[in-house]
């Protein structure tokens, strides 16, 4: 069923944390939005349960009818608090379009444009999560862009990377939050998970096979690792205190301990020639 295959992508992206006691504008759509997420997760477990799968036609609709309701307004508060300009409502707003944008469909450049502008205010808002993301998504985003225009984005993804990453995130109870693409510090052990696909629910999968759940500390790493690969190469020093901050937060991966090394055989190396 076409409806409940968009549904399940749809609650790969509903848990995150929230516990923010200001009333800031566009929290109160947020807030509901997150209740309706949390409602079609507990509907869709519950239509997995072993007990559960003998449904007559009317139970089925009657849950059917339930999960098109919590799935639209979950997507319709969080574009209220997402237009509304409140910062964890755009990076969450912006991940739900994501899915709109495959291969198949004529207006994915014209949607990743709209998750780019997400991800932006986003970043401006303070949201370290959307500044990861933008830098990571956003500058390849536009498949017309020539190359001095990537360039150019790209760069301004990164100056507003290391400002939301410098400034404080007044939204830290936010997280852990689903990260916007797989991340470079952290890899997951996808080997069991594909050993155990067969013993998921179609949920369990995508949820298995989505890019994580990452704390704030998690998020920070990776901005120090995105920065410090970014850096011209006349910016060692700095490029190597990203490094540390960024292994300090238990950035971990195998591509990370390849730069690290690489990185530091360069400065062995120009230090030799200086001396």
């Amino acid at each position: 069923m076409k409806i409940y295959a968009q549904i399940l992508i749809l609650i790969s992206l509903v848990f995150f944390s929230y516990a923010y006691a200001e009333n800031e504008l566009g929290l109160a759509e947020y807030q509901i939005a997150n209740d309706a997420g949390e409602k079609l997760a507990t509907l869709l477990r519950s239509i997995e349960e072993p007990s559960k799968k003998e449904l007559d036609a009317e139970q089925k609709e009657n849950i059917r009818s339930a999960l098109v309701k919590n799935s639209s307004d979950y997507i319709e508060n969080l574009r209220k608090s997402s237009d509304l300009g409140f910062p964890p409502a755009q990076f969450r707003y912006a991940q739900t379009l994501k899915g709109q944008t495959l291969p198949n469909n004529e207006n994915r450049t014209k949607i990743k444009t709209q998750i780019c502008g997400l991800l932006e205010k986003s970043a401006e808002g303070g949201f370290l999560a959307a500044a990861v993301a933008s830098a990571s998504y956003c500058p390849g985003a536009k498949s017309k862009m020539d190359l001095f225009a990537i360039m150019k984005t790209t760069d301004e993804a990164y100056k507003q990377l290391a400002t939301t990453l410098n400034d404080a995130d007044k939204y830290t109870s936010f997280y852990p939050a689903k990260a916007f693409s797989s991340p470079t510090c952290f890899d997951p052990d996808l080997k069991s998970v594909y050993e155990n696909l067969e013993k998921l629910t179609p949920l369990e999968r995508i949820q298995a096979l989505s890019p994580p759940l990452l704390t704030f500390e998690e998020f920070e790493a990776e901005a120090y690792f995105m920065l410090a690969i970014h850096l011209p190469s006349d910016e060692k020093a700095r490029a190597a205190d990203y490094l540390l901050k960024a292994e300090e937060r238990a950035c971990s991966s195998p591509y990370f301990e390849s730069f690290k090394t690489a990185f530091k055989k360069r400065a062995s190396r120009s230090s030799a020639i200086k001396g």
